[in-house]
């Protein structure tokens, strides 16, 4: 006779709440680089190409870093759903033992 397994949620938890905090690091920091914003009279006349440069490769660093974000929050929200759906398994596991008569 097997002694089974026991689901332990404890490290799927902290793993969670890893991933809550990487996703909002990753939105403040496209935030910040997002908000660089190159003045094009910085370096004169000439400069003015890169100015504008430096704020549009600005803007698509932010945008990748939230896609960055998004996915790593769609991830914790799998990874969070499959722990529950262990949970209700093994709930329904030892419901169904439990009902079994001798």
């Amino acid at each position: 006779m097997s002694g089974g397994y026991e689901f332990d949620p404890e490290p799927l938890d902290k793993f969670v709440k890893h991933l809550d905090k990487l996703a909002d690091d990753l939105r403040g920091t496209g935030e910040a680089i997002g908000n660089c914003f190159m003045d094009p009279g910085l370096f004169g006349t000439v400069g003015q190409i890169f100015g504008t440069g430096a704020s549009h490769h600005c803007a698509a660093a932010r945008d990748q870093f939230g896609k960055y974000a998004s996915s790593t929050t769609k991830y914790r929200d799998n990874l969070d759903k499959a722990k529950r759906n262990y949970i209700a398994q093994e709930d329904a596991a030892g419901d169904s033992i439990a009902r079994l008569e001798i």
